[in-house]
This record gives C-alpha cells, sequence and structure tokens, in this order.
C-alpha cells in the first residue's frame, strides 16, 4: 500500500531540530516540571531529566511500526505515550522509513507489525523484512528488542507470521529479548495493552529507572483489566496471546470435562470483502520531536500510516483506541439494488432466483468529498439488530427477559453492544476472554489445545459458546467479553471520477446455517435491511497494496470471484474515464511508446444466468475496448463447449496467455473471499505458468514423456515458475 505526501497532509514525525515541540515526545524543560515521575537531579547547578542523569552513555529507544492500514502504527503510537512518561530519548520511526543501515547500532528496539495478505510484511516494510531476514553483517549483540504483532487468527498458519518472525529472527542476529514477542488476534486492543503493561516494568528495568516514582503496572494503565500476561518459553513460538492467566495454567488449576464434540463447518459469520483486510484500523501521526543524538536518522510517516480516516470509541474500550471520531464519515443510505437474477413465477410475482443475494448498495457522502483511490476499502459502522441481540441475551442469560429493560445499567449494557462492540464474530481472543470471565473449566480444557479451539472459532457461532460452555455473567462483563468494534470492511465499487460524492459497494448478503438454527451476517443484514434514508457511518481505508498501476498504459489482468469484483469495476470506471479525458483533449496526446495490450478480466461465479454481477457493464466495456478481454468461469453451468468448472480448473487452459501477457508487463490482481481459496488460486496460477513455460521451452519427446527426465523437466519447470511468481509479488506486479 502505498499512500502519497499529499494524502498525508503534512502529519509527519520530525525527528530533528524542533526540541521540545512535539506532541509525542513532551521536551525536557517540560518534563523537569513533572518531580513526581522524573525526580529532579541536581548536576552542576542545573537540573536534568533522570535519563539524562543515569550516565554518560544516554539509552535510546527505538520504536519501529510495521502497519499498512493504521492498526500497528496507532498501537506503536501507545506504546510511545507510555514510554514517554519516563523516558525522553525515543522515536517512532515507520519500517517504509527505516534506514536498515542503522539497525546494528540500535540499543533498544521495540517493534509493532501486521501481517497482511498471505502472510506478507504491510506495505512499505517489504524491504526491511529482505533485509533482516537475509542480512549476514549485521549482528544485532547487545541490542535489546521486544516484538507484538497484530493479525488474524481466521489465517491459519499465517497469523502473525511476521511477529514470529521478525521475533525470531532478531534473536538469530544476536539480540536479547525482553519479553516473549506478543500475538494480537482480529480484536487487539486488550491484548496490546496488556503486552504493553506487561513490557513497561521490563523496560524501566532495562533502563535502570525503577523505582523512581514511575507510576507501578495496573489495570487502569492501559484499559484493561490487569497487566499480567503468558509468554511462551520458546522463541519463534505462539508468543504472548492474552491478558491474564493462560488457558493451560488455569485449566491446571481446574477438574478435567469434556468437551463437546465439533459439528460440520459453517461459513464464518461475515468475511471481509477482500483478501488484504489484516490491520484494520487508521490512525493520525502526531508530531513527534526528538531530543537524541540519532535524530537526524528519522524520517516522516509514509506507507503505513493513514493520515485521517477513524473510527468511532466504543464505551469502555481500551486506550489503543483513543482516536477522535472526526474523521468518521456519515453517508446516506440512497439506494439498494439486488444484482443477482430475479425469476417470475405463474402468477407474475418475483421470486429470487439464485439463493445468493448480492446487492448494490449506494452511499452519499453527506459531510466529506471522496478523497480516495480505486482498490481503497471502507469500513462501516453497523449496528446489531435486534434479532442478534435478543438472541445474545438470550443464550447469555437464560430463563431472563430476551431483551433487558428492568434497570437502567442492563438497558445501557444492551444499547453500548448493540451499538458499538461485534458480538458475532468468534475466535480464540473471545473464547480465551470469556473462559477467563467467567471461569468455565471445560472451555480452559478446550483452550489447552489451540488447534481445536480454533476450529471450534471457525464452526460455532457465538452465542454457541454461552450454549456449551455455560457461566455465570453480570451484565456488565460482557463489555469485556466483547472487546471488537463493530465495523466491516469492504470494497469500494466506484472510482472517484464516476461516483461523485457517492460511494458505491457490492455485498453478498451472508445466511448460513449452523448448530441447527439460521444466521444472518451483522453488517450485511444491517445493509440489506436498513430503510432507504438511512444514515450510515463509515470511514475510507487506503489500501494502497491494491492500487492500480502508475502508468495507464500498464495493462492488467484481473480475477473476481463474485462479490469480489467489486474493485475491479472501480478499476473499469477509471480506466474508461481516463478514455474519455483523452478523447477530449484539444490535440491528442501521442500514444506511449510501449504497446499496450489492454486490460483482462475473468470472472469466476456460479451461473452465467442468475450471477452475472454487472454483465451489462462489463459487456459494454468490453466491446468498446475498454477491456481487450472478457473471460468468464462457471462452476454450476454447463456451456457449449465445456462442463462446469472453478477458476483453479480454467486457469491452465489460459495459462498460455497469462505468460504472455505477463511478460509484456501486465499487473496481475487477485480478489475473492477467503485466505484459502486465494491461496489455493495462486497455487493453481503456478501450476498454470509452469506448463506455459514448459510448453514454450518444449524439448520434444523429454516434456510430455512419463519418465524421469519428463519429470525432472516439469519440476524444473515448476521451480521456474514459483521463481516468476515471487518475483511478480517482489516487483509488486502481484496484488492479492
Amino acid at each position: 500500500m502505498s499512500e502519497t505526501a499529499d494524502m498525508r497532509g503534512g502529519a509527519e514525525i520530525h525527528s530533528g531540530a524542533e526540541a521540545g515541540s512535539g506532541a509525542g515526545i513532551r521536551g525536557e524543560d517540560e518534563m523537569r516540571g513533572e518531580a513526581e515521575i522524573h525526580s529532579e537531579i541536581e548536576t552542576h547547578g542545573g537540573t536534568e531529566t533522570l535519563s539524562e542523569a543515569l550516565g554518560s552513555q544516554r539509552r535510546h529507544v527505538t520504536i519501529l511500526a510495521a502497519s499498512e492500514t493504521g492498526n500497528s502504527l496507532e498501537v506503536a503510537e501507545q506504546l510511545l505515550d507510555a514510554v514517554a512518561q519516563f523516558w525522553s530519548d525515543i522515536e517512532l520511526v515507520e519500517a517504509a522509513d527505516y534506514d536498515t543501515a542503522r539497525l546494528a547500532s540500535e540499543d533498544i528496539l521495540l517493534m509493532v507489525t501486521s501481517t497482511q495478505g498471505m502472510g506478507e510484511p504491510p506495505y512499505g516494510a517489504e524491504q526491511l523484512h529482505d533485509y533482516v531476514m537475509t542480512c549476514r553483517d549485521t549482528p544485532l549483540d547487545g541490542v535489546a528488542f521486544a516484538v507484538l504483532g497484530l493479525g488474524d487468527s481466521d489465517y491459519g498458519d499465517d497469523f502473525n507470521r511476521m511477529a514470529r518472525q521478525f521475533d525470531k529472527r532478531y534473536e538469530q542476529l544476536g539480540g536479547r529479548r525482553l519479553i516473549e514477542h506478543g500475538e494480537c488476534d482480529y480484536d487487539y486492543e486488550g491484548t496490546a495493552a496488556a503486552w504493553i503493561d506487561a513490557l513497561l516494568p521490563v523496560l524501566r528495568n532495562e533502563l535502570g529507572v525503577e523505582g523512581h516514582g514511575v507510576e507501578e503496572c495496573s489495570g487502569e494503565g492501559h484499559g484493561i483489566e490487569g497487566c499480567s500476561g503468558e509468554l511462551s518459553s520458546a522463541s519463534g513460538g505462539e508468543g504472548w496471546t492474552q491478558p491474564q492467566q493462560s488457558a493451560a495454567d488455569v485449566a491446571a488449576a481446574m477438574p478435567s470435562a469434556s468437551s463437546p464434540a465439533l459439528p460440520p463447518s459453517m461459513p464464518p459469520a461475515e468475511a471481509p470483502q477482500t483478501a488484504p483486510a489484516l490491520d484494520t484500523r487508521s490512525s493520525l501521526v502526531r508530531s513527534v520531536t526528538i531530543p537524541s543524538a540519532r535524530a537526524e536518522s528519522s524520517a516522516c510517516a509514509t506507507a503505513g500510516s493513514m493520515p485521517s480516516p477513524g473510527f468511532a470509541q466504543p464505551p469502555k474500550a481500551s486506550a489503543a483506541a483513543s482516536h477522535a471520531e472526526t474523521n468518521e464519515y456519515s453517508a446516506v443510505l440512497t439506494s439498494r439494488t439486488l444484482l443477482t437474477a430475479l425469476e417470475s413465477d405463474e402468477q407474475g410475482s418475483y421470486k429470487q432466483g439464485s439463493d445468493k443475494q448480492v446487492f448494490a448498495i449506494r452511499l452519499e457522502l453527506a459531510d466529506a468529498g471522496t478523497d480516495y483511490q480505486p482498490g481503497d476499502m471502507v469500513a462501516v459502522r453497523y449496528v446489531n439488530s435486534d434479532e442478534i441481540m435478543e438472541r445474545l441475551f438470550s443464550c447469555a442469560f437464560p430463563g431472563q427477559n430476551a431483551r433487558p429493560q428492568d434497570t437502567a445499567s442492563v438497558a445501557d449494557v444492551y444499547e453500548t453492544l448493540r451499538t458499538s462492540r461485534d458480538v458475532t464474530k468468534n475466535n480464540l481472543a473471545l473464547m480465551t476472554r470469556y473462559a477467563q470471565i467467567g471461569g468455565n473449566t471445560r472451555l480452559m480444557e478446550l483452550l489447552t489445545d489451540e488447534q481445536q479451539a480454533r476450529d471450534y472459532g471457525r464452526t460455532h457461532p457465538v452465542t454457541a459458546i454461552f450454549e456449551d460452555y455455560p457461566a455465570a455473567f453480570a451484565p456488565e462483563q460482557l463489555l469485556d467479553v466483547f472487546t471488537a468494534r463493530n465495523t466491516r470492511l469492504y470494497s469500494i465499487s466506484n472510482a472517484p471520477s464516476a461516483g461523485g460524492r457517492a460511494i458505491e459497494l457490492t455485498i453478498t448478503a451472508v445466511r448460513y446455517r449452523a448448530c441447527g438454527r439460521e444466521y444472518r451476517g451483522a453488517c450485511t443484514s444491517y445493509l440489506v435491511d436498513a430503510p432507504i434514508g438511512t444514515r450510515i457511518s463509515l470511514s475510507l481505508v487506503p489500501n494502497s497494496r491494491f492500487h492500480m498501476p502508475q502508468n495507464d498504459a500498464t495493462p492488467m489482468i484481473m480475477i473476481a470471484l463474485g462479490s469480489a469484483i467489486a474493485p475491479f469495476r472501480a478499476f473499469l470506471q477509471e480506466r474508461e474515464a481516463v478514455r474519455k479525458r483523452a478523447a477530449a483533449e484539444p490535440e491528442p496526446q501521442p500514444e506511449p511508446q510501449e504497446s499496450r495490450i489492454g486490460d483482462w478480466l475473468i470472472f469466476a461465479d456460479r451461473s452465467p444466468d442468475e450471477d452475472f454481477l454487472y454483465r451489462d457493464e462489463l459487456e459494454q466495456w468490453r466491446d468498446c475496448g475498454v477491456l481487450s478481454r472478457l473471460d468468464t468461469v462457471w462452476s454450476r453451468h454447463d456451456g457449449e463447449f465445456r462442463r462446469g468448472e472453478h477458476i483453479q480448473d480454467a486457469l491452465p487452459r489460459l495459462g498460455d496467455d497469462l505468460l504472455q501477457w505477463l511478460d509484456s508487463g501486465a499487473h496481475m490482481y487477485l480478489c475473492g473471499h477467503g485466505h484459502a481459496v486465494l491461496q489455493s488460486i495462486e497455487d493453481a496460477l503456478t501450476r498454470s505458468l509452469a506448463a506455459a513455460h514448459g510448453r514454450k521451452h518444449a524439448v520434444p519427446g523429454v516434456v510430455n514423456a512419463s519418465g524421469f527426465f519428463g519429470q525432472a523437466m516439469r519440476d524444473l519447470d515448476l521451480q521456474w515458475a514459483e521463481d516468476y511468481v515471487n518475483r511478480l509479488r517482489a516487483d509488486g506486479r502481484l496484488h492479492v
């Protein structure tokens, strides 16, 4: 994700001459006045801060933020604020701006990083990641470090991969770990704050300031229940994952009990509309002044930060979510169009033909312009339906009034959960909080087997926990169980040039059956059911990893699965606008020197009769030349020449053309729902390119042979294709 300087709007991390004026680090004159924290020390007739007086060799703390959409940067800012309470020689640097040449000379390095896509570093942190993972001449002897990761456990083995890799590699290079690395899940705020609370006393001891009046770690320090946290003992392992006691320790003190069997898999309660949706929080970058000799090596905020958009602060949320709502926009729902086909019955009434409902949603911005690029996303803040809330309360408090209104406090809890919390997404972090607060021994036993616990979270809705593992809760304790904010990410499906002040979304109404009950997605049902004219809050989320090529002549190959066509519709609207602007020029501009072969869309869904989303627009773009090529793949339809197939089955027959386009400089974009599906498509792409390469460089009688030499050649082709795809990714030409 690249975010341009004009988007930053001057909100930079300053690292030099303006000592004493920064908002993130207070100047030394200001700090001297806080005797209760800094204990003024008389030296040579003057006063100094404690960190200045502790010796001739000053200790320097670098906080390194590797962030894509702002979550990790915001947590890094929280860490900066906490450390700045007792140490002045500190700086916050974004990974995109970090000079790797200074790595070996760091003193104390604290890193906060997200994991993107399929276990990849955040945009802008690729160079740092490559350097750290491959360097041979950068010993970190004497460097103290600690790493915190933000991720989403729905991504399985890739969950927090960057935190694990950086933590392990820093140790391999000779670094000294201060505390075990932390791993935050989807609802990261409490775990991140707890990790910071666990780090602070260790850091104070490292800096020699323990006992100098700094407030001790407490449950109030960072907005969570306490400062204790469980750390893994092995480097590169699971790391520090949850506040309070670990599941294993708690379970060890409780009697054993069996856990219920897992039912068949169900779809997730609500999946983001694009793959790169792990690090979803946005952040403002504050000016920071560093009174340090190393100041000149810091730089400005770039790729990982967001200049303005923000999310609402839910009640009782942690300090990591402290930004104001000034950048949350208000929009009006102006239209909602069903895109999947309708059928008429014998009486002439219309009914849904497809059992999947996909809608085009149009939101008119009421108080802001549309400062975004094709490929960007929005975070919609939804309101949980009464159906969702009543089911939750009936499961949490069986036998009681499903919609509690008996006391003002219970009604307040109900309203807070309804309007500001995610009460539908189940994951390991939520189950751990539930078990610790409710004290259910059987759930604690389940949590000792992490894989089984993750499987349970993926296959059970939140309400099933209350039924399978009953616990006694006071109503207000639900606010400590459900800490995640009520937002969902969607790709924007119109270009700014085509939408005016409107933002359009393409959403699939999420409906599924689990544990014998029907469930609906919280945000999609909100958007589908809300009356026209409803005001909806949203934030723009830059997604620069998925932006169009800067050169309009660069060809694109776009592979879309169902409603994941959303960003490509915006791409094609932008291409059409470029063509119209060029045609309107009084003197036509000369064609670019490079040959432009156009843009190619491969759209996959179930049936052309029911699920051909935006069919008229796509065919018009093909006919007028905006699209050079349009291919469709239908999984539940037998065409004239082929039976139904999935995109993974179709790529081999397209392999020769794909290789030709990529060799011509095309960028490739993959957009679908679910990590596993996207990984499967990328694997199929690699195999297709390998086969195409083999055909292109065929040796008669060898490549098609079934013997040793034929297999050896195919293995070489596959290795070539894997390297080819890796080069595409490294060059920024493969966007997932």
